[in-house]
């Protein structure tokens, strides 16, 4: 009884020491300068204080913040306040536990497969046999803090290749062609927005955003949408279709931690009613009634009425069963629809 029950805490505490620590080795792929990999290695030390010890969090979120360029912040994601805020306090906010999931974003399997520090932490190499952990309390808030890390450096590159390298390669290609169609999927769908909104051409056709990975507010006027500009501007001459579904988890849980990095914790979970609710999860919210089409994904045989100007939410469950679920021959043929007009 007794007995058993501390060495199951010990092993769940011991995997989710170890889930922490290959978490923090994985992010040298992307902080790949030798200060910033001597930054991971030093959070690393921390691991073992983070569920007691103030000082410790406080540390390990200056070390991590330490990592990302501020000026990327805003408010669309709540990195504003992510990197203002105090260490504990934001520990404190990043601690979401399987209850604050509701069904259909924890999925009929669980949250083990979540890419966050909700869930399950499943049995590493050299770990005790068929051992399934609950990454819970601090150490749920410290994966939760790496996910949201890694997202803000990867939204930053998205707009920077989309706005300094794609939107360039775009004015300069345009000359030699009548029509430019965009397509982009999870950041690569911010890749072609911020090309979409800073390119000087009008020669842009379609748009189609497959499982976009930023704020599902990103287009509206009234939210102040960080893209609102294509709208405003007239970037797109043609249909701008989003896919959507509350299938794709990596958008649909990693995106809203937002809500909770502001503090709010009374906010659905990252369905439309999010305030910061992914593309990818629920389409383009927020929009005026004359801007947006609700519908479906459709099979491969069917028609669709795009029209130029107008986006078109297409809710893919059906269809698209994850985040990289994105080669099906119904999107094929749903963009093929779309570059066509």
């Amino acid at each position: 009884g007794g007995t058993q029950g501390s060495a199951s805490l010990k092993a769940a505490d011991k995997a989710s020491q170890q889930a922490l620590e290959e978490k923090l080795e994985r992010m040298k792929e992307i902080f790949i300068q030798p200060a910033q990999k001597q930054t991971l290695d030093g959070a690393k030390t921390l691991l073992l204080d983070i569920e007691d010890k103030a000082s410790a969090r406080q540390e390990f979120v200056d070390k991590i913040r330490s990592l990302l360029d501020p000026a990327a912040a805003n408010s669309e994601d709540a990195s504003d306040t992510f990197f203002k805020d105090d260490g504990n306090e934001l520990m404190k906010n990043l601690k979401v536990a399987e209850d604050d999931l509701d069904d259909e974003v924890a999925g009929a399997g669980g949250s083990a497969s979540l890419p966050l520090g909700v869930g399950t932490v499943h049995a590493m190499e050299g770990g005790a046999a068929s051992l399934a952990a609950f990454l819970s309390g601090f150490k749920a808030a410290a994966m939760n803090l790496l996910n949201f890390t890694t997202y803000c450096e990867m939204k930053a590159r998205a707009g920077k290749v989309g706005k300094d390298g794609v939107a360039k390669l775009i004015d300069k290609l345009a000359p030699q062609v009548n029509r430019i169609h965009l397509i982009g999927h999870s950041f690569g769908g911010r890749v072609v927005t911020a090309a979409a909104a800073t390119c000087s051409t009008d020669k842009i056709k379609s748009m189609s955003l497959l499982q976009t990975a930023f704020s599902h507010n990103g287009f509206s006027k009234s939210m102040k949408g960080f893209f609102r500009s294509v709208v405003d501007q007239n970037r797109v001459k043609g249909p701008i279709i989003v896919t959507h579904t509350k299938n794709d988890k990596a958008v649909g849980v990693a995106y809203p931690l937002a809500s909770r990095i502001a503090g709010d914790k009374t906010a659905a979970f990252g369905d439309e009613n999010d305030k910061f609710g992914g593309l990818g999860r629920n389409g383009a919210q927020q929009m005026g009634k004359d801007e947006v089409v609700k519908g479906d994904l459709l099979d491969a045989t069917a028609d669709y009425a795009f029209q130029a100007g107008k986006f078109f939410n297409l809710e893919g469950s059906a269809f698209i069963k994850g985040h990289g679920d994105v080669t099906g021959k119904e999107i094929a043929h749903a963009v093929r629809k779309a570059v066509r007009g």
